[in-house]
Order: structure tokens, then C-alpha cells, then sequence
């Protein structure tokens, strides 16, 4: 019976992975590749030329606050463009697949893209950082940096399951307006309110304020909470919570639907 058990799960597996291979497949040489570059090189480029001295505390900020919400959210759209296109997904009704994989796979590509994202954005930070650390008003440390990345893509990821439900449903025009709309709104006025802890899109901003001392708006907190690392877990505990939560709900409805 184990055996049995054991080869089934192996089975399962390889199945996905060819899902998500065959998606990798319908992603390359798209826009997708070049965005998940320029975009996290915009942001360093801007918060080095315009504020060298506070470095660190803007390029993550903005990257938080702004160019991330709009990445996670082009990243949905343009996974779910290929096959909107062909039928307006009719064809993978005609098709011998499993409709549940076929979505899972869209949302761990999707996830991979917004790794690279932030991989990147982290690795040209810390580069940046390294040649004007004398100049900076304040100091930050490479653990500082790395759990500040961590969190942050942890709460974004849960984005991912629901934009392509939204796109699913609405046009891109308004799944693009309401997660970056209320990415932005959510993220600047919830995060230091009592109310973060039922707010997901709060998540990420939340993270930046306990790690880096950096509030939603861009100014410094008074008294940075860095040390707490009991709220730092929590925020990391709901982000996968949410995550896991969105990927079967919406990984079960997507399938229903035709």
C-alpha cells in the first residue's frame, strides 16, 4: 500500500512539472523576461541618482510601495494573455488536461518571475549600497537587506492566485486598477494601523517598517522595530497562510469555470 501510495505521489509530480514546463515554454521571449530586469534596475537607478544618502530606505520603498505592485500584477496579466488569446481559453476545454494542475502551474510560474524580481532587486541593492555606504545616513547590514526581500516576497506572492482569478473575471484594465490601486492605498494607510493583521495587502509594507525602520510613506520611523522578531514572524505566518489559502480557492474555482 505504501508503495502504491508512493509511486502515485511520483506520478502526480512529474505530471505538474510537465505543467509547468509546458508553461515556462509559453513565456519565453516575451515581455515578461525584459520587465522583471528594468524594472528592478529602475528603481535602484532612481533612488541612487535622486537620494543617495537614504539609498537603502527609498530604493526598498518604492520597490514595496509602487514598482512591485505593478509588477506582480503585469506579470498575471501577461501569463494570462497566451492562452486568453486562443479561444479565450476555450481550446483547453477540448484538450485531455487536468484543469487544477493547468492553473497551479500558471501561479508557480508566475511566483518564479516575481523571485527573479526581487533576487534581482536585492543583488543590485546590495552592489549599489557597498560603493556609497560611506555617504549613507544610515547604516544597513546584509541580513537586514535579505529578511527585508524575504518578507516582502512572501507578502506579495499571495497576489498572484488572485489576479489571475480577477482576470479570469474582469478585464485587464480593471484587475489592473483595483490590485495596484489598492496595493498602493491599502499598503500606505493600513501598515501601521491596528487593523495590518487582516489587511494582506499591508503585508509587505508591514515587513519593511519592522526590518528596515521605513514607514509606507518614506519616512523613518522613531523608534525602528527591527528586533521584533515575534511580528516579524507573524507577518511571514499570514502572508503563507493567505498564500495557501488563495492558491486552492482560486486553483478550484478557475477549474470550474469554462
Amino acid at each position: 500500500m505504501q508503495k502504491g501510495n508512493c509511486l502515485k505521489l511520483i506520478v502526480k509530480g512529474r505530471k505538474m512539472i510537465n505543467y509547468i514546463k509546458a508553461e515556462n515554454m509559453k513565456q519565453k521571449r516575451t515581455f515578461i523576461i525584459c520587465m522583471i530586469i528594468l524594472a528592478p534596475v529602475l528603481c535602484n537607478g532612481l533612488a541612487f541618482v535622486l537620494m543617495p544618502g537614504y539609498f537603502i530606505s527609498a530604493t526598498y520603498n518604492w520597490w514595496n510601495t509602487i514598482i512591485l505592485p505593478v509588477v506582480v500584477t503585469l506579470v498575471s496579466v501577461l501569463i494570462h494573455q497566451k492562452d486568453q488569446k486562443i479561444l479565450g481559453y476555450g481550446a483547453i476545454d477540448y484538450l485531455p488536461i487536468d484543469k487544477k494542475k493547468f492553473w497551479m502551474a500558471k501561479i508557480f510560474v508566475s511566483m518564479k518571475y516575481i523571485v527573479y524580481a526581487n533576487g534581482i532587486h536585492l543583488i543590485l541593492s546590495a552592489l549599489l549600497y557597498r560603493l556609497i555606504k560611506n555617504y549613507s545616513e544610515i547604516n544597513y547590514n546584509l541580513k537586514e537587506l535579505l529578511m527585508e526581500t524575504l518578507i516582502m516576497l512572501i507578502g506579495f506572492l499571495w497576489q498572484l492566485p488572485l489576479c489571475l482569478l480577477l482576470l479570469k473575471k474582469f478585464a485587464n484594465g480593471i484587475t489592473m486598477l483595483i490590485n495596484i490601486v489598492a496595493g498602493i492605498i491599502l499598503s500606505t494607510f493600513c501598515s501601521e494601523g491596528k487593523i495590518w493583521t487582516i489587511c494582506p495587502y499591508t503585508y509587505g509594507a508591514r515587513g519593511t517598517m519592522l526590518v528596515l525602520g521605513v514607514r509606507p510613506n518614506g519616512l523613518l520611523t522613531e523608534n525602528p522595530f527591527g528586533n521584533n522578531a515575534c511580528e516579524i514572524l507573524i507577518c511571514i505566518c499570514l502572508s503563507i497562510i493567505c498564500g495557501i489559502t488563495l492558491i486552492i480557492f482560486t486553483t478550484h474555482i478557475l477549474s470550474k469555470v469554462k
